[in-house]
């Protein structure tokens, strides 16, 4: 056995109150009475200006004393050698199927938390804990911190989001904490039952729901018609499906799907309706997949410039959308052209990429060119591509402007899981340290 808060053996000073008590002598009071004939037997005994007697054994100083051992033990908060002990990293699915709730009404990810609460309530005082937060894309709320107030509060903070969840680089995060910190536990509170670990504790929740989703939603004003597609994730049943334009009710389908059934569904709309919602009418496991929007789309033209040598190929083949504009340029001009939708380079990459505008590459001439759909997976590409070989432990330099320091928390949070060194300037580390990131102060 072991006591996961050894701080509560400061409980067991109540002791001195309690003895005390026992010990002090009440204080005499003066009485006026008419004859000390019945008195005099007093004068033997010890003075009452004496203000402690003898301790006496009495069976209701035992039942004290033994109150304040059980409260002491209580809260040393006993427990057996081969349950939770350790750094531990929690992560939480956020992704919207989180959303769904049981018979209870008790959603998936409120079920997560409770048994995360549980779990947290078993760490010793000791125990430091790293929460992530798997939304589309990871965040990590709290970094290895043994404040488990602090820990609570970001777990009963957590919300679901309405897209998937980034699990593959929050368990990265994990496992590279793990090369780190021996004996590091890693927890993974999510409703997919596909996923699978072996390194680490997948804590499931969520039991099979009744579930009917629309998968999407598109308008075709050309026919005067609306388009959804609806999947049961359930047993056989019927799905009544309502159609919204403009905000008014204009159709009403019901179509019988069977148990994993997908179909499609058509609706009347009225003429010039811009915008349309199509609901599912009766409630199921998941509310956030039961509604889909579609606007009127409007055919927009577009610019693209083609910097090539003379690809008569590349030329014909972009112009084969009636929406393109496609305008022609040599390598030599391609770093003074215009702001364009989309920028083809074929054979040849200029020194400064447009900020704005979607980038096509075509024959590159060996430079590496990162390309995704947000920056920071885009700049890795690049390093990666271009042969840099990241650092898994050592030392980091933080400097940033005032108006980036919220942005540089998160940064050095995650460095600081690592297991890096941090560095920064007098402003970002003042900032740093304040929000519990351990952080070395250099000279600007």
């Amino acid at each position: 056995m072991e006591f996961l808060r050894p701080s509560g053996a400061w409980a067991l000073l109540a002791l001195i109150p309690v003895i005390l008590l026992w010990i002090l002598k009440k204080r005499a009071k003066r009485e006026d009475v008419p004859s000390l004939l019945l008195w005099k037997r007093m004068e033997s005994e010890a003075p009452q200006s004496k203000p402690f007697q003898k301790l006496r054994s009495r069976l209701l100083l035992w039942l004290q004393i033994l109150m304040v051992a059980l409260l002491t033990f209580a809260l040393m908060r006993p427990a057996t050698t081969g349950g939770t002990q350790g750094d531990a990293v929690l992560i939480f699915d956020l992704s919207a199927s989180m959303q769904a709730v049981d018979s209870q009404g008790v959603s998936r990810l409120e079920r997560a938390k409770k048994k995360a609460l549980q779990m947290l309530d078993g760490l010793r005082d000791a125990d430091a804990v790293t929460i992530l937060a798997a939304g589309a894309a990871f965040e990590q709320p709290v970094s290895r911190t043994n404040d488990h107030a602090l820990a609570r509060r970001a777990i009963e903070n957590l919300q679901p989001e309405n897209g998937g969840s980034d699990m593959e680089g929050a368990l990265a995060l994990a496992r590279a904490m793990r090369r780190d910190i021996e004996g590091l536990r890693v927890y993974v509170f999510t409703d997919d039952a596909s996923l699978s670990l072996s390194d680490g504790a997948i804590a499931a929740v969520g039991e099979p729901g009744e579930n009917r989703a629309l998968l999407d939603a598109t308008m075709q004003p050309e026919s005067g018609s609306a388009f959804a597609r609806v999947k049961n994730y359930g047993a056989a049943c019927d799905a009544t499906l309502e159609c919204y334009s403009d905000g008014a009710l204009c159709d009403v389908r019901t179509v019988s799907l069977a148990a994993g059934e997908e179909t499609g569904v058509r609706f009347s709309l009225p003429e010039n309706a811009e915008t349309v919602t199509v609901r599912l009418a009766d409630d199921d496991a998941l509310a956030a997949d039961n509604v889909r929007y579609a606007v009127r789309e409007v055919a927009a033209q577009r610019r693209a410039l083609l910097v090539t040598s003379g690809n008569i190929f590349l030329e014909r083949a972009l112009g084969l959308d009636a929406r393109m504009t496609v305008d022609l340029a040599a390598p030599g001009d391609a770093q003074t052209a215009a702001a364009y939708d989309l920028y083809v380079y074929d054979g040849v990459l200029p020194e400064t990429l447009p900020e704005s505008g979607a980038i096509l590459a075509v024959n590159p001439t060996g430079e590496v060119l990162g390309v995704s759909t947000s920056f920071r997976e885009a700049l890795l590409k690049g390093l990666t591509g271009a042969g840099f070989q990241m650092k898994k432990k050592g030392a980091v330099l933080i400097s940033v402007r005032d108006s980036d320091k919220q942005e540089a928390i998160r940064i050095g949070e995650r460095f600081e899981a690592l297991g890096f060194d941090i560095y920064a300037t007098s402003g970002t580390a003042n900032v740093l340290n304040r929000h519990m990131v351990a952080t070395n102060s250099i000279r600007n």
